[in-house]
Formats: structure tokens, C-alpha cells, sequence
């Protein structure tokens, strides 16, 4: 039996997920379009809306991101909402929403490193897959 679809907010918040490998210059660099979000997420029987903010590696996320993070989350007409962070400040971004009590389920999500997604796909679509049946 499938689960009846539901709306989902995803903010993207940049974090070694979404980089990709850029040749031009050897370097690793944040994807904007959150390709790799995107692509999991269309196998899943759910609608959803992805924003992509702050498009930073996690180390360099700050409070004012923090903020602006908050800011998205309060502004959002969804109540589900599936944070894409980064692995090294997730913590800091969950105690800091923590604090603000909000009304909305929120749920962050960090994978360990792009690579990871690349290499072993199954596990991270079902990792993430799990993230959104536990959202509703």
C-alpha cells in the first residue's frame, strides 16, 4: 500500500552533500541547484518544495545563517520541513532551533560527505527516504 502523498519543505543549507567536483579548478564546490537533493527526493511519493539557502560547508555556517535559517522555517506556510546540513556545526543549528520552540516539525539531515551519496546511492536514498516518512 503507498502513503498518500504529502508536502514537504526542504531547505538546503550547502555542506559537503552538495558539492561537487569541479575539474576546471581541482576544488570542490557547493551546487546550488542541490542536484543530488533533488534527485533522491524524486523517488519518493511525496510533493515538496526545496530551498536552497546559505549554500556554505557547514564549518563556515554562522549565527547570522542560523537566523536566516530561522527565518525561512518561520515564514514557511509548510509544517514539515527536512533540514540539509552539513555534518561539522549540525549541532549548533539543532540546539539553536531547539531553543526557539517552534510549531513546525523539523527534522535535519546530514550526510557524511557527497562522495558518499555518489558512491553508495541505495543507502542514501533510503536514509533520506526515512527522514520523510518520519516528517509527516
Amino acid at each position: 500500500m503507498q502513503r498518500p502523498s504529502r508536502k514537504i519543505l526542504i531547505i538546503s543549507t550547502g555542506g559537503t552533500f552538495n558539492k561537487v567536483y569541479n575539474p576546471l579548478n581541482a576544488s570542490l564546490e557547493i551546487d546550488s541547484s542541490a542536484k543530488a537533493i533533488r534527485e533522491i527526493f524524486s523517488q519518493w511519493l511525496c510533493e515538496f518544495e526545496l530551498v536552497t539557502i546559505i549554500d556554505k560547508d557547514s564549518l563556515d555556517i554562522n549565527n547570522d545563517d542560523r537566523e536566516y535559517l530561522l527565518k525561512t522555517i518561520k515564514n514557511s506556510l509548510y509544517n514539515s520541513i527536512i533540514v540539509v546540513h552539513g555534518s561539522d556545526t549540525i549541532d549548533k543549528s539543532a540546539s539553536f532551533l531547539a531553543s526557539q520552540h517552534l510549531d513546525k516539525k523539523i527534522s535535519l539531515y546530514c550526510f557524511y560527505g557527497s562522495f558518499f551519496y555518489r558512491s553508495n546511492r541505495s543507502h542514501s536514498k533510503s536514509s533520506f527516504g526515512y527522514r520523510v516518512y518520519t516528517s509527516s
